[in-house]
């Protein structure tokens, strides 16, 4: 517990206080998003801050691997490491851009990679290494597609961080703990920063690095025997979020791999809504569905069904929160209007 809280207490402060360095090194580089037609800031904002956050999950994570557990230590270096390339292939990506296919394909490597380390350290057979890595794959794409928003990295970051720390706690894996409550640490440092000033960004070295976390815990709980309810739960909103406006594009013969403005937090945005607010609404069904995982996964058949029905019912109604939010201001208009010629 020593080391955790230490490991803990360390990458928050080095989080906390990299970008006062960071941020004059990203200005010599140019390092600025320029707001364009899918942006949601109107003025250049420095980005590529996430550096500062694989800053201290570095600093955290080495303090992890003062552990007696041999184990533990695999797997938390094997989190360090494959964490760390893909906040690497997002730093090459604000730094100077590389193309789609480079792009998945490191990703990809980085999948293969982690994937087969960590089944080699819990034993776990090899059949889960497409599934890994297409998931690693998946979920770093889908941490950078959500990052659209002041607060929203910030947020999820520290609830997936959380919920896998809890997770990692019910299912007597103490290296997922610690490893989650690091990258909570790293991403609650960042908020005032993002929130406080709105000066900078996490880029994609920040959401890259937050994909690639995620992926490789939800890979380790995998191997371990954790359920899926579990597993699947603190990031089912991303999950469907960013696969309801990817088939949405298709079926509209959009060219999906385009940027856009498209995802439903966008859209609630568009409707009005601060970034805290929307990035409040997508974080606190993310940790409903959190909770229910791990309800389900502790719950006989009939509990289980009800857990998994609440979840899917929150899911839907995020998804379909911008038709009936427009729904109801219609409402509202056509009664004003309806009012006046009654009293007209």
């Amino acid at each position: 517990m020593t080391v955790t809280l230490s490991a803990v207490g360390l990458a928050l402060v080095t989080s906390l206080v990299a970008p006062f360095a960071i941020k004059p090194f990203l200005l010599r580089l140019n390092v600025v998003d320029v707001p364009s037609e899918r942006s949601s800031h109107s003025m250049p904002t420095i980005r590529g801050a996430g550096l500062a956050t694989i800053s201290g999950f570095i600093a955290g994570c080495i303090v992890l691997l003062f552990w007696e557990d041999t184990s533990d230590i695999g797997l938390i270096m094997i989190v360090l490491c494959a964490s760390t390339a893909a906040a690497g292939v997002g730093w090459v990506e604000d730094y100077k851009g590389i193309t789609i296919r480079r792009r998945v394909a490191w990703q990809l490597l980085i999948g293969l990679a982690a994937t087969g380390a960590v089944a080699a350290v819990s034993g776990t057979h090899l059949w889960v290494l497409p599934i890994g890595a297409i998931f690693c794959v998946g979920f770093i794409n889908v941490a950078n597609f959500m990052d659209g928003i002041d607060g929203i990295s910030g947020f999820h970051g520290v609830v997936f961080g959380g919920m896998y720390a809890i997770i990692g706690s019910l299912s007597g894996e103490v290296w997922m703990s610690a490893a989650g409550l690091v990258l909570g640490a790293v991403y609650l440092a960042f908020l005032p920063w993002n929130l406080g000033t709105g000066s900078i960004f996490l880029g994609d070295t920040g959401s890259y690095l937050l994909g690639g976390a995620v992926s490789v815990l939800a890979i380790g709980a995998l191997c371990a025997g954790v359920s899926p309810y579990m597993i699947v739960g603190p990031v089912a909103v991303y999950l469907a979020d960013s696969s309801f406006t990817l088939l949405s594009r298709i079926l509209r013969g959009q060219r999906w791999y385009e940027s856009h403005r498209a995802h439903v937090y966008h859209q609630l945005e568009d409707l009005g809504m601060s970034h805290v607010r929307v990035a409040a609404i997508v974080t606190g069904a993310s940790c409903l569905t959190g909770v229910l995982g791990i309800f389900a996964a502790n719950a006989e058949f009939w509990g289980a069904l009800s857990c998994i029905t609440i979840a899917v019912t929150i899911v839907g109604g995020y998804l379909a929160s911008p038709q009936i939010i427009r729904g109801l201001s219609g409402r509202r208009v056509n009664g004003a209007i309806g009012g006046s010629r009654e009293h007209g």
